[in-house]
This record gives structure tokens, sequence and C-alpha cells, in this order.
């Protein structure tokens, strides 16, 4: 596959496993919202209630963030040229792993090549920002060799 076909299939395989994130985080919140207070007054049932909406307040932020990384994700445009520099939107293969500079998403495969969504917002980033195939980088003491970017 040429790198700009591979580039385009990972923003599409990183749009659908970030929406199952979001789809997985609605049912969380659909299911801590069915959960309701049943209107027993002993102190357990009022400590479980202030935890749920703990819980349901948690999930509510972790879904804001998702959807603002998936606008973000939206935004993104594969086209020529391709990048040469570490930037968002690059695709960057090192000798440990592959990067999709984007989001923070989880694993995910194209093609049959491991990927890994990260933010221009992730410590790695800030390591390899503007570097170039053939450059080194180092982060948690282990050293990257980028292979390629684009």
């Amino acid at each position: 596959m040429k790198k700009l076909e591979f580039k385009k299939e990972v923003l599409k395989q990183a749009k659908q496993k970030h929406q199952s994130v979001i789809d997985d985080l609605k049912s969380e919140l659909n299911a801590s919202e069915s959960d309701g207070y049943d209107g027993q007054t002993d102190l357990e049932e009022m400590s479980q209630d202030v935890i749920s909406n703990n819980t349901r307040e948690t999930i509510a932020r972790e879904m804001e963030f998702a959807l603002k990384e998936m606008e973000l994700l939206n935004r993104l445009v594969i086209e020529e040229p391709l990048h040469t520099e570490i930037t968002m939107g690059s695709v960057v293969e090192t000798n440990k792993r592959n990067f999709y500079v984007s989001a923070s998403i989880e694993d995910f495969k194209v093609d049959g090549k491991d990927m890994f969504g990260i933010s221009v917002k992730a410590p790695i980033y800030e390591a390899m920002q503007g570097l170039q195939k053939g450059d080194t980088f180092e982060m948690r003491k282990q050293k990257y060799k980028i292979t390629d970017v684009y």
C-alpha cells in the first residue's frame, strides 16, 4: 500500500477506534443514569448515590474530552505532499512502535501494522516534534530511531 493510501486508512481506522470509545462511554453514561436513587434514606443508599453522581460526572468529562478529540480527527486532511517532519497528522514509524500524531487512541491495526495514536500534548510528542526520518529521540530511558515519517 502506498504511503498516501496507508495514511488515509490510518485516519479512517483511528476514527473508527475512537468512535467505539465514544460509544462505550455513552453506554456507561446511560447505564449510570438508570441507576437512580430509589427514595430510601439510609446512610448507605445516600453514600451510593454520591458515588453514582461522581461516576456520572467522571464519565461525562471523559465523554467531553473524547468528543473534542473526534472533532480534531474530523478536521484532519490527508493529502500530498506528505510530512517529512513530525507534526500534527504525521505517521511516525520507529524501531519500537508506530505512532499517529492526532488524538490519544489506544492500539489499533492498519494493514497489519500496529499503530498508537498520540496527542500533541503527550510527552512523547514533545520529544519527537520536528524530527525527521533517521533522527533519534529518548523517552523514559528508551531510545527510538525514526525509520519513516509521512
